[in-house]
């Protein structure tokens, strides 16, 4: 077995701000039944591979996942209470301080994914990897919009991407449904420059 290191992530925040959001107009998934069911499924397809899978969650998700259904994480860190004082709408940031922690390489996993065999010794080497990326992607264009309409001062690292990226057919992306990478260096300075963005 794999001892390679995968992480999921678990904010309660978001999820709950979902439950009452659906109760109003409907939330992301179908139903909280199949939420826990994508969860389970993903981190159990995980486990037929991997023997370092860690749960980054917060108290009430290692109740729900670990107490209540029992899930076979190797580790469960409660680092996600820390995080308690952004907006649920803002549920990457669940993901982005599960990869601030990390301090070896790693892959992070959506409870959404599920696969099917091990990932290949030569992607698990690469400094970064990620799910897949994406081009022209509208939601890109109207992010943009939005900073530029609001005079929102983006980091150096970003400004000359989005000046040359603004229009619709020029944008590009990672879909971070799977991120990680052997370049920790790069993860620290990525998150930190996310929260600065987001505070």
């Amino acid at each position: 077995m794999n001892n390679y290191k995968i992480v999921q992530s678990f904010w309660t925040k978001p999820f709950l701000h979902s439950i009452e959001k659906k109760k109003a107009k409907g939330g992301s998934w179908l139903n909280n039944e199949m939420f826990l069911i994508s969860n389970c499924l993903s981190v159990l397809k995980l486990k037929e591979f991997y023997s370092n899978v860690e749960l980054v969650t917060d108290d009430l998700g290692a109740k729900i996942l670990i107490d209540d259904l029992e899930l076979p994480y190797d580790k469960v860190n409660t680092s996600l209470n820390e995080i308690n004082n952004y907006r649920p709408e803002l549920w990457a940031v669940g993901k982005i301080k599960a990869y601030e922690i990390q301090d070896e390489p790693f892959l992070h996993i959506d409870n959404d994914i599920f696969i099917w065999k091990e990932f290949e010794k030569d992607l698990l080497s690469k400094s970064l990897i990620c799910q897949n990326f994406e081009n022209n992607v509208e939601y890109y264009a109207l992010v943009t919009e939005e900073i530029e309409k609001n005079n929102f001062i983006l980091p150096l690292e970003m400004q000359n991407y989005v000046k040359s990226k603004a229009t619709l057919n020029n944008f590009e992306g990672i879909n971070a449904g799977i991120i990680g990478g052997c370049d920790i260096d790069f993860f620290k300075m990525y998150t930190k420059k996310a929260f600065e963005i987001i505070d």
